[in-house]
């Protein structure tokens, strides 16, 4: 009896280990998914508002880079790349990071082309026109009206957002030390038969 016992604490130590190993991984990668869809200008024109599906997000837009990039005209021809894109948070919502921009076409138009260039992107030989736009701003929790009758991007993009590391520290805390209590819980039998036998 004792021994079945102990086995069964045994296993739940192991229980316990797998999936403190498994949610800490998952802090570890340190992202989340966000989709965006539309999008406004904010009322001062020096930001634009991202509207996610959990978050909104005011990035600062003081050269009016971005908003001509979100011109119908322009846009149309132009993708995010999500796997180039770098964006992060940290423990206040201040977002920062990057976002790579490019175009479908490796050979567009000849006014297009002059366009884009003249915003900044560039290409090697080869390859389409490509820019990566610094990004800087705030993230603000998403009211449930802030959809409506917004303006849409031309397609959905689901972009990882990633903690820095101080953020992603404080979480890791708040799930370690459940567990640390947890072993304790768990370990205090087996110190008792140590003990004892000695």
């Amino acid at each position: 009896m004792p021994r079945c016992k102990n086995n069964f604490l045994f296993s739940l130590l192991l229980f316990f280990l797998f999936t403190s190993c498994v949610t800490t991984k998952a802090v570890l990668d340190k992202n989340y998914k966000e989709t965006f869809r539309k999008f406004f200008i904010a009322q001062n024109q020096k930001s634009v508002i991202m509207v996610g599906k959990n978050y909104y997000y005011m990035v600062f837009d003081d050269d009016n880079l971005i908003k001509k990039v979100l011109l119908p005209d322009v846009r149309r021809d132009l993708f995010i790349n999500t796997e180039k894109t770098r964006l992060t948070i940290d423990s206040q919502s201040n977002i920062t990071g990057y976002v790579v921009i490019e175009s479908f076409l490796n050979k567009l138009p000849y006014e297009e082309y002059v366009m884009l260039r003249s915003l900044g992107f560039s290409a090697k030989k080869g390859e389409p026109l490509t820019i990566k736009l610094q990004i800087s701003g705030k993230r603000y929790s998403l009211r449930d009206n802030v959809e409506y009758d917004l303006p849409a991007l031309d397609r959905t993009y689901v972009i990882p957002i990633y903690y820095k590391d101080d953020l992603a520290s404080d979480v890791k805390k708040v799930l370690i030390l459940p567990f640390a209590i947890i072993f304790d819980i768990i370990a205090f039998p087996f110190r008792l038969i140590y003990f004892t036998n000695n």
